[in-house]
């Protein structure tokens, strides 16, 4: 099933699929007289506007537009599915989609006949009324609320990162479905386990059951352990995969891990310049490698979701991640004795329980859409002032003057978008 924004070429099949909808259940509460009057009961012109607004969602099996459901001025309106194709899913899916883009409390004119389905959807009865032609209806209301996740489904459950993330959930009370290529080494803190390839669609939309948000995790993490082939195609395969699936299953939050790799500089495979500093999302990419490349097409394939279904999904620039008790105490060690080793990842890190605490936040940004934003501690991992390392490691490339151990990266974003700031972070010296 795919779920995306309406079109008005679609208008005809609308009211086909309305007409059918009520000819098929409204004559179990409905008189024949009032089965007329709510067939021809449509305002076209609405219909227009809200295609307009972008503000109604069609559902497509078989290439066939098989529902509607949209909104307008905060109220759920035409919520419609195809005889032909009921109890598949379908109504479900696009009140989720409407519901993720309605804030505050939404309401809904119901059908009687319909009542038993919004009841299980959350939705409770305000009070009966009597329509203009003097056929009853249910006011029905449901209060909702953009910080509230019932369920996420984690990709690369099994990593170190995914399992920080499910470690999070857990403490948050959210549901997590955990997506492993294969049999953990130890036990996940997961309601429920799926294994498999992530770039395989079948088995995504079952692991999206149930799930109003996606982290996306899985990949191949470096561009040498396998053929430049196998990474750059395992790796965009499973983004297109999951974001495709979850958008055609009326999920509209998704958060995925891109890298502050796809700058190019820490896997060069011919020498490179930083062009300036801070980076930012500005920063003309210089990719050698095919994981840089990867990511690269994995924020487009963001983007694509995003404009396709109407999605909001955060991509995260990670930089080098670790453990406190693991990779964290190595690298500074590292930098404190060869600060040249950092110079191609500006000595950033990021402990592995903020980049958990990032991607979660990322399920709830500000502003609806697609976004690419940097992440990292606010500090670097090497026991040297910035200012020097800059001057030392990538003499003449343009910056401001750096204060302290400061990150040279552009952070704000992350934090206007997502009230984002690291708080765990390594103490060096």
């Amino acid at each position: 099933m795919r779920i995306e924004v309406a079109g008005l070429a679609d208008v005809p099949r609308f009211l086909e699929i309305r007409h059918a909808a009520f000819a098929d259940q409204a004559p179990a509460a409905y008189s024949p007289r009032e089965v007329e009057t709510l067939l021809g009961d449509v305002d076209e012109g609405e219909l227009r506007e809200m295609i307009a607004a972008g503000r109604l969602y069609v559902a497509r099996l078989d290439h066939r537009v098989v529902g509607l459901a949209g909104w307008q001025d905060g109220r759920l309106r035409h919520v419609y599915v195809d005889p032909a194709y009921t109890r598949r899913g379908v109504a479900s899916a696009l009140l989720r989609c409407v519901e993720a883009n309605v804030g505050g409390e939404i309401r809904a004119g119901v059908a009687l006949h319909a009542e038993p389905f919004y009841l299980a959807n959350g939705y409770r009865v305000v009070r009966r009324g009597t329509a203009w032609d003097g056929s009853a209806y249910l006011e029905m209301v449901k209060t909702m609320s953009s910080e509230v996740i019932s369920r996420v489904l984690v990709t690369g459950a099994a990593g170190l990162i995914g399992r920080a993330v499910l470690d999070l959930l857990a403490a948050e009370g959210i549901g997590a479905t955990a997506l492993i290529l294969q049999p953990a080494g130890k036990p996940l803190p997961a309601d429920r386990i799926v294994v498999g390839d992530a770039g395989d669609p079948d088995l995504v939309a079952g692991a999206l059951r149930g799930a109003d948000a996606v982290i996306h995790l899985a990949a191949i993490p470096v561009p040498d352990r396998e053929p430049d082939t196998r990474v750059f195609a395992q790796n965009t395969r499973a983004t297109f995969a999951v974001l495709d699936q979850a958008g055609r299953a009326g999920v509209r939050r998704a958060a995925i891990a891109s890298s502050y790799a796809i700058c190019g500089l820490p896997f060069a495979r011919r020498p490179l310049r930083m062009p300036y500093l801070p980076i930012d999302t500005g920063l003309p990419l210089q990719i050698t490698d095919p994981y840089a490349l990867s990511k690269q097409a994995d924020e487009g394939t963001a983007a694509m979701a995003s404009l396709q279904y109407g999605m909001s999904v955060v991509a995260l620039r990670l930089p080098f991640v670790g453990a406190a008790d693991d990779r964290l105490p190595a690298l500074a060690r590292l930098y404190a004795d060869q600060p040249e080793a950092g110079t191609a990842d500006v000595w950033a890190y990021l402990d592995v329980r903020d980049a958990a605490r990032a991607m979660l936040a990322a399920l709830h940004p500000t502003e609806p859409g697609c976004h690419v934003v940097y992440v990292a501690a606010p500090e670097t991992l090497a026991p040297y002032p910035t200012e020097e390392l800059v001057g030392r490691f990538h003499p003449g490339v343009p910056h401001p003057g750096f204060e302290g151990r400061i990150a040279p990266i552009d952070l704000a974003p992350a934090q206007d978008l997502l009230g984002f700031a690291a708080r765990h972070l390594w103490r060096v010296g």
